[in-house]
């Protein structure tokens, strides 16, 4: 298995954009797939959750919410703590449910995005940062060749 590389620093200790090649985002799919499967069950516990307290909000004024909004809150928190996560590395989740997900990569100097999914076996399609999912393209329809990481090498 691939190590998921470290997001670069600048000399002040921020980190700046990262830019992905091929091979770097594929490093990051076990991590997506695992982070993705704890988010979808904490979303679907909250949607539990929610049911569960419409009695609490009719009667907001008179209690704190109990165990149930308590158990609501602190699973919103690992929800929200995993898209941090996910986001502290670069990569731009779109969409829970589906693993949609960009990363973004330079090609010929320009920003574009590898999108994958959940199911994909490994990044295969890009697009323009301002085209979205239906403007996605094969990987071989960008050249490999165009692609570079953060030090601007060749990949």
């Amino acid at each position: 298995m691939r190590r998921k590389p470290e997001p670069p620093l600048m000399s002040n200790g921020i980190a700046r954009k990262r830019y992905f090649t091929t091979d770097e985002a594929n490093a990051y799919l076990p991590f997506m797939e695992e982070t993705l499967g704890q988010m979808r069950a904490f979303r679907r516990r909250m949607e539990a959750l929610t049911e569960e307290m419409g009695p609490v909000f009719e009667n907001i004024a008179s209690n704190t919410g109990g165990r149930i909004a308590a158990e609501f809150a602190a699973t919103l928190f690992r929800f929200q703590r995993l898209a941090t996560r996910i986001e502290d590395e670069g990569i731009l989740l779109r969409d829970v449910e589906s693993g949609l997900a960009d990363f973004p990569a330079l090609r010929s100097e320009r920003e574009v995005y590898l999108c994958w999914t959940t199911g994909e076996p490994e990044v295969c399609h890009w697009h323009e940062v301002d085209a979205g999912f239906s403007g996605r393209k094969r990987l071989g329809e960008l050249d490999e060749n165009d692609l570079r990481n953060d030090d601007g090498d060749e990949v």
